[in-house]
């Protein structure tokens, strides 16, 4: 029996979602609902948090009768341009034919309607009572074009070291290479790679069912283009590597981005109906009424009716110094995880400019509690008499357990604490894996080896890269202090008033600080260490976790070639040990010694840095 009559359904109402990055947001679009004018409905399903293969989320949907329903959404789609995003679409947990199996939902700038139907709607038999309806990320269809594309980076990348180990990375522009007496073979290789990226091209569109050009593919046109013309000319290619796999402007780049967008397929959701052959309502609301809206917000936007009122002596203020979607974050865990279950309301507000608590403090306006600010900042207060010592709080010793040995260390002001560390960043040896294999050498452990390897990293026009090399003239204590502990030398003498570094261990450890440039051929200078790893100029060297997830989320050309290892030492003979101190650098919280509310203002403190709420923020 085919229903006759509409069922509609709120995509925010979910039964579960398969990762807790999935969120809801609040969509002020008129025909969005539930709406609210001065608050925030959350009333969709953001189309990025769950937008990489495998994500799901999953509804119940009771119907009054067993029989066959249409089922429809309404969606948005506006990252991949012309082109369909994919979802696998269960019914009680089966796919109920092939053609669920990856469904395209095509491209749309704005809410749109969809029902799921081939050449005519489908229609899906449903039980009476609770069923199910999960949709499921996936890059399935995309896959051929996908797997292409990693293939061909590889042989890139094979071909990019192959050369640079023939010309030693010298490209001078007036000299010539005969490089086909080297590689014979390099434009048939060209060409063959060429014609695989235009087989996916093709394959692009055939999958969207698209006769006309998709902005998402054109990297894979531009891409064989320019196989094509490099194999024309294989002799020029040394000098034209900016083209090949260096640069922004590369096959690899090129080749880099569309593996991104590909294996991304974002998909906003508002609402799910189940119907007969019923009109469904519009996605949109019309002109007249949409103008009359957005004039609407844009008056409210003035006022302070989206604010909550809370009780001023159980409201403490807090300033951080993160994004603006991080702290939209945390005051949702705030409002939801801490203020329900102490009553103590916490505002938070961005802090862009940490320097503006050097000016609210002469203007005796500071805040509670700061969050995100930098290690020596707690310090610079309290030799002021602005910041309160945190030792004078009853469970002190239990929110100390939760950080590492050293990490107080920056807060300490006399017989004080005035700080407690929030984020704490560590340096590690990034290597690309695919270069090392080629060139048949091992990571360094110790600086005797990184000084064994730079002979072979030199002939072929590579070199190691060291933080030393990220500033021109000032070597912060960050980046040097490392040297000087690794070789058994102190900053200070044990008076505490002098200092040591001119001791036999500190002029050692200048001299090998020193030493890497001067004998070493280290570079002098790198303005970006990230892009010089990608491109293969840099392809060891160490940085810190900003450059993790650098690599992780915006390298997608040097997926799976990369890897990182230990921060390199000194060895001990005496104890037969690797020495590898290395410097960890903290952010910091703190509280006001102005405020009024201290002990609340350190019972929040001690909740947020509770192990519970630390992992849950960071997932």
């Amino acid at each position: 029996v085919k229903f006759d009559g509409k069922i509609q359904i709120e995509a925010e109402f979910l039964k579960e979602k398969s990762d807790p990055s999935i969120k809801l947001y609040a969509d002020k679009k008129k025909a969005s609902t539930p709406l609210s004018l001065k608050t925030d409905s959350l009333n969709a399903i953001d189309a990025y948090t769950w937008d990489e293969a495998g994500r799901s989320v999953t509804w119940d949907i009771t119907v009054p009768e067993a029989g066959l329903y249409q089922i429809s959404f309404k969606y948005i789609q506006y990252r991949l341009v012309n082109i369909s995003s994919f979802r696998t679409i269960k019914i009680n947990g089966e796919i109920p034919f092939d053609a669920m199996s990856a469904y395209g939902f095509p491209f749309a700038q704005d809410w749109k309607n969809i029902t799921l139907s081939g050449d005519e709607p489908f229609w899906f038999y449903l039980e009476a009572g609770i069923n199910t309806i999960n949709l499921t990320s996936t890059i399935e269809p995309y896959k051929p074009i996908l797997e292409t594309v990693e293939t061909v980076m590889r042989e890139i990348t094979r071909l990019a070291i192959e050369i640079q180990q023939l010309t030693g990375g010298n490209t001078d522009a007036y000299r010539d290479w005969d490089l086909i007496a080297f590689i014979p073979d390099i434009s048939d290789q060209l060409n063959l790679w060429a014609d695989e990226l235009e087989n996916a091209y093709r394959y692009g569109h055939y999958v969207n069912d698209k006769d006309i050009a998709s902005a998402e593919l054109l990297n894979l046109k531009l891409a064989y283009r320019q196989l094509r013309s490099l194999a024309l000319k294989p002799n020029q290619i040394p000098n034209k590597m900016t083209l090949l796999s260096e640069g922004s402007k590369s096959v690899a780049q090129y080749l880099g981005d569309i593996l991104l967008r590909l294996s991304e397929q974002p998909l906003g959701l508002e609402k799910i109906y189940l119907t007969g052959d019923n009109k469904l309502p519009k996605a949109k609301a019309n002109f007249f009424a949409n103008s009359f809206h957005q004039v609407q917000l844009f008056f409210l936007s003035f006022s302070r009716g989206n604010v909550v009122d809370s009780d001023p002596t159980k409201t403490i203020d807090v300033w951080v110094n993160r994004p603006r979607a991080n702290i939209d974050l945390m005051q949702k865990m705030v409002d939801e995880l801490y203020t329900e279950s102490s009553g103590i309301h916490v505002n938070l507000s961005l802090m862009p400019n940490p320097t503006k608590l050097i000016l609210s403090n002469a203007a005796n306006i500071e805040p509670d509690v700061a969050m995100g600010v930098s290690s020596e900042t707690p310090y610079n207060f309290a030799i002021r008499n602005a910041a309160q010592d945190l030792r004078e709080f009853e469970g002190y010793d239990l929110v100390v357990e939760n950080f590492a040995k050293g990490s107080m260390m920056p807060y300490v002001y006399e017989d004080g604490v005035y700080g407690f560390p929030e984020t704490q960043d560590f340096y590690v040896t990034f290597f690309r894996t695919d270069i090392f294999s080629v060139i048949n050498a091992d990571i360094p452990d110790t600086w005797d080896e990184v000084i064994a390897l730079m002979p072979q990293l030199r002939r072929m026009g590579m070199n190691y890269y060291v933080p030393l090399s990220s500033t021109n003239a000032y070597k912060s204590l960050q980046i040097t202090a490392p040297f000087y502990y690794q070789n058994g030398a102190d900053l200070y003498q044990d008076n505490g008033i002098y200092t040591d570094i001119d001791s036999e261990a500190g002029i050692k450890a200048m001299r090998l600080m020193t030493d890497l440039f001067t004998v070493h051929d280290l570079p002098v200078s790198t303005a970006n260490f990230y892009n010089n790893f990608r491109y293969g100029l840099l392809p060891i060297g160490i940085a810190n976790s900003s450059t993790y997830l650098q690599l992780l989320i915006a390298a997608p050309e040097i997926k799976g070639n990369w890897d990182i290892s230990l921060y390199p030492g000194t060895y001990d003979e005496t104890k037969d040990e690797v020495i590898r101190y290395s410097s960890a650098p903290t952010s910091a919280t703190m509280i006001f010694k102005s405020s009024d509310k201290k002990e609340m203002a350190f019972d929040f403190l001690s909740w947020w840095h509770s192990t519970n709420i630390q992992n849950l923020f960071s997932n």
